[in-house]
């Protein structure tokens, strides 16, 4: 939704049900989380923390393209007491925000391409769309899908995951407010740079990845008479960014998996 039809009443209603009814409801602390929309875009918040290829200019252009719907604004936050917020400053909350807004928005993307893939195959079993062109679209689907997943794989399972247990195995070592100060900053510091959060230059292709795959699952979703060449233009250039992303050599070994091979990649 557009920012103007967003109500944070009742997304902070669905919020609360949405505690309730996980594992969560058992936390002693879980009323002192809310959620907000914030009007400070999550390239702005990021540009405080990028380590390596500051560019003004490429953070300008991200600027530019960052969405201002509903998605793209949801934060969570939440209420820390003292002597909590000894080690749960404001600087580190942002930092959470940072990951999970990033998450959040590769979750709401994974469900958009979802929803855009099982169109297809419904079209296609009706025999309506049954042309080799709609047998191209549907590959780009599943390519972008296989992307979205595995990134997401990546950034939970691989990353977020087994560094949260081991930071549970540092605090329980630590001896002093200092050494578990330090500890929580290095685990967001490391989980910021696994997910790309911290290197502008990778961090501007998945950015631009992801925008590339959300523009095509919302023509596949509106567009009834959809236009060949411009799905062509959209798969073009996903497979072109991605070449891209998988020629910086990162440390992310499921990228061999998604090199491009439909006939979009020309």
């Amino acid at each position: 939704k557009e920012v103007s039809e967003v109500s944070v009443r009742r997304l902070q209603s669905l919020f609360e049900l949405a505690i309730k009814t996980s594992t969560s409801a058992a936390d002693l602390y879980n009323e002192d989380a809310f959620c907000n929309i914030s009007s400070i875009s999550l390239v702005d918040l990021l540009s405080g923390f990028i380590r390596k290829g500051h560019d003004s200019g490429l953070l300008e252009r991200l600027e530019a393209s960052e969405r201002n719907d509903g998605v793209h604004i949801f934060r969570l936050d939440y209420k820390v007491a003292w002597p909590f917020s000894l080690v749960v400053t404001r600087k580190t909350l942002i930092k959470y925000q940072l990951i999970f807004s990033h998450l959040f928005q590769f979750k709401f993307l994974e469900r958009k391409l979802a929803q855009a893939w099982r169109e297809q195959q419904l079209l296609r079993q009706q025999r309506l769309d049954g042309t080799e062109s709609s047998l191209r679209e549907s590959l780009l689907c599943k390519e972008m899908l296989h992307f979205v997943n595995n990134y997401l794989s990546f950034m939970t399972f691989e990353t977020i995951e087994p560094k949260w247990q081991a930071l549970e195995q540092k605090l329980r070592a630590a001896a002093t407010i200092d050494e578990v100060i330090e500890e929580h900053e290095a685990f967001l510091d490391s989980v910021m740079e696994r997910c790309l959060l911290l290197d502008l230059a990778p961090y501007a292709l998945v950015k631009d990845i992801k925008n590339a795959c959300l523009s095509y699952g919302n023509y596949v979703l509106r567009a009834h008479n959809r236009d060949s060449s411009e799905m062509m233009e959209m798969g073009a250039r996903f497979h072109r960014l991605l070449r891209d992303l998988i020629d910086l050599n990162l440390d992310m070994n499921f990228l061999a998996s998604c090199t491009p091979r439909n006939p979009y990649s020309g």
